[in-house]
Formats: C-alpha cells, sequence, structure tokens
C-alpha cells in the first residue's frame, strides 16, 4: 500500500507530458498502471472517473439465491486530499466490508460512494485496496446513478440539507434498496452499516422473518429497540414496509428537518396498528447490532501513512 502512495504522490507532482500525435500513427497508448485497475471502478489512466452506464443489471452466475449486500458512504462535506489524507472512506471501515465480503463470497456487495463529494484520488485507493485484498464481489458503485438521489434536493450542494449528514445518510440508503430491487433481480437487498461485524444474511432468524413478512430490521444485541443500521427487503414485501418508510422520511427530513429514524419506527408502529397489534417491534427485528457507543478500532498504520487521517473517523456512517 504504501507503494501506491508513493506512486501517486510521485505522478501528481510530475506535469503532464505534452500530447503530440506522431506523424501517420494514432495517438500512442499510457502507459500501464503499476496494477490493473479494479473491473467495478472504470477509472482512466490520469485518474479520471468515467461515467456508468445506466443498464438493468443480470446477477452473476454464482450468485445462486441472489443476495445483494449494501453499504453506504457519504462525505458530509466535498473531500479534497491533502496532506495528512488521502482517502475520504477510512481504511478500518473499508476493511469491515471486505471481511464480510470473504465471509459470504456466494453473495454480491456494493459499495455506494456520492462521487461528487469525494475525489479521484480516493476512489482510486478504494478500487486499488479491494484488488490488492483479491476482492471479487464487492462493486463500487456512484450514487449519482440513482436518478431518485441524484435529483433530490436533499442532496444538492446548495441546499439547507446538505447541514445534517444524517438526514443525507437515512434516506440514501433507503433509496439505494429501492434502486436495486427496481434495477436487478436480486431475491433479497440489505443494507448495512460497517461496523455491523457479521451481516448474517444467511441466518435462519433472518430469513424466517424475510420469507414471513417481506422485511427485516436489526438491533442491538444487546437492546430491542429497533435501528436503522440494518435493513433486508425482499421481494415479498406484503406491508408495503419500504415505500412507507422512504416516504415518511423525506417527508419529515421536509417537514421537520429531522433524520430517518423516528420515521423508520413510525413505518413499522403504523404496520403493527394495521395488524392489530398481532405484530410488534420484535417480530420485525433481529439482534444484529454493537452495543451503542461502539466503535470500529483504529488501525495506526493508515495513519502513519497517509491514507487517513484520525479526524477523519468521526464522519464515519
Amino acid at each position: 500500500m504504501l507503494g501506491i502512495v508513493k506512486w501517486i504522490f510521485r505522478n501528481k507532482s510530475k506535469a503532464p507530458p505534452e500530447q503530440t500525435e506522431p506523424e501517420n500513427q494514432a495517438a500512442q497508448t499510457p502507459p500501464e498502471p503499476p496494477f490493473p485497475y479494479d473491473r467495478h471502478l472504470r477509472l482512466q489512466h490520469d485518474l479520471n472517473v468515467t461515467d456508468r452506464s445506466k443498464h438493468i443489471e443480470d446477477l452473476d452466475a454464482h450468485e445462486t439465491d441472489g443476495k445483494i449486500i449494501n453499504y453506504l458512504w457519504i462525505d458530509s462535506k466535498k473531500f479534497k486530499g491533502h496532506q495528512n489524507a488521502l482517502c475520504s472512506l477510512p481504511f478500518k471501515l473499508l476493511d469491515k466490508a471486505i471481511e464480510n465480503a470473504k465471509r459470504y463470497p456466494e453473495h454480491k456487495f456494493k459499495l455506494w460512494i456520492d462521487y461528487e463529494m469525494t475525489d479521484e484520488t480516493s476512489l482510486y485507493l478504494i478500487a486499488s485496496h479491494l484488488y490488492i485484498q483479491g476482492i471479487t464481489n464487492i462493486e463500487i458503485e456512484n450514487l449519482r446513478d440513482i436518478p431518485s438521489y441524484d435529483q433530490c434536493s436533499f442532496f444538492s450542494h446548495d441546499s439547507d440539507y446538505t447541514k445534517s449528514i444524517w438526514a443525507r445518510v437515512d434516506t440514501a440508503r433507503l433509496l439505494v434498496l429501492q434502486h436495486c430491487l427496481e434495477t436487478t433481480k436480486a431475491a433479497q437487498v440489505f443494507y448495512s452499516d460497517f461496523d455491523i461485524d457479521d451481516v448474517g444474511v444467511n441466518r435462519d432468524d433472518v430469513q424466517d422473518i424475510l420469507s414471513n413478512h417481506g422485511f427485516v430490521i436489526g438491533h442491538a444485541e444487546a437492546s430491542t429497540i429497533l435501528e436503522n443500521q440494518y435493513f433486508g427487503i425482499g421481494r415479498n414485501d406484503n406491508h408495503n414496509f419500504l415505500q412507507k418508510v422512504i416516504r415518511k422520511t423525506v417527508r419529515e427530513i421536509s417537514d421537520f428537518a429531522s433524520n430517518g429514524w423516528n420515521s423508520m419506527k413510525k413505518a413499522v408502529a403504523k404496520i403493527n396498528e394495521d395488524t392489530n397489534h398481532q405484530t410488534s417491534d420484535e417480530t420485525f427485528s433481529v439482534p444484529i447490532g454493537p452495543p451503542t457507543g461502539h466503535v470500529i478500532k483504529r488501525i495506526p498504520a493508515y495513519i502513519d501513512i497517509g491514507i487517513n487521517e484520525e479526524e477523519r473517523y468521526s464522519h464515519r456512517l
């Protein structure tokens, strides 16, 4: 990894070579980078990000039961790398996603990032870290490729909502789930915060609730209070939970500048009311989250070599 950092500094410090067209020849092909680019992040040799095509995505052949697990990173403000930190996403968080991708190699993982809020070097380093770790089942995705995200006023740079990172995050995670259901053939889609050690998508209790109700929510292992740090949605969402919680979240953030936790709680309460309280919060939830106040242990090496700076950890999602 230190070699990657040195390569980036060395190449960023050089003036770009003057482009010349040899007589009767096509433009020269740029030299190969020190390692192949990650297949899931289309980066040009000069580190400029290309546009991702919009398409209906077929599941990979190895995905027999069609699960997609989503992670999310949105910077609280536009990140521009500097001498103390090259990457906006703390690698200690990325490593948790990698652990789960290795734990469930048969499933597809997506890491959603708002490309307009980060820089090309951060994207390059994230893709490089996945490549070095030998990860092939994590795809890096641009949140701006989700129309409902890109067109939502919460995510406009000149909107007052940019002052509330939690309002944006709580909305974005729901839009990611909706987008995956609409544009893939996945039978089940999940969202997880980075600090959940094991996303548990194959657990019996998770699958039982999804089979019976079409959605599952996580709570801390030492508590029964619902948390929006973990969601699973199936195509049999007979309570229409996802659409209800999206509508409530957007409305409450618009009207009250709230975050999305209350909206999620109200959506579940309405379902319990509609069933004459034959269901309860516990009906739809599993113990999967870390205890309140849990912080992922820092990795000094990532700070020492300049990948992240310690202050950036306060922006974790």
